[in-house]
């Protein structure tokens, strides 16, 4: 979908076709709308838990997507610190390798979509660990 913009109107309104030419001052743009749900921090008690599984349940409509990254560590962390740092692990569930080990965990799912009409949505999010 191609919207255009009146200056003068200050308004957007839907095009029925792109644009064949693009004027000065013009451009041409693909709007992409994200947002991100992180866990709280789990702190399993356990120093070097290893991170055994991440599953979700998702509703994914045309031009929507979710993926996932997680992190964790021995060393307490809380959701907005900006280390340890993410792993990005995707976007299909479920994910049983490439997961950190660590007493704290914490998820984070950032869902997009190309059609603002269109939302994603996260269902569910179960994490499975063990201590050992």
């Amino acid at each position: 979908t191609f919207y255009r913009y009146s200056i003068s109107a200050m308004t957007w309104s839907t095009m029925t076709a792109a644009p064949s030419s693009i004027g000065a001052g013009g451009a041409l743009s693909k709007i992409i709308a994200l947002g991100q749900v992180a866990s709280q921090v789990l702190d399993t008690t356990i120093t070097g838990s290893r991170w055994d599984g991440l599953v979700w349940d998702e509703t994914l409509p045309a031009g929507t997507d979710i993926t996932f990254e997680v992190r964790a560590s021995d060393t307490a962390f809380v959701k907005t610190d900006a280390t340890p740092s993410w792993t990005p692990v995707g976007g299909t569930s479920p994910v049983i390798s490439g997961l950190p080990s660590g007493r704290y965990k914490q998820w984070r799912a950032t869902l997009s979509t190309a059609n603002v009409t269109q939302t994603p949505t996260l269902n569910e999010v179960r994490v499975y660990y063990y201590g050992g």
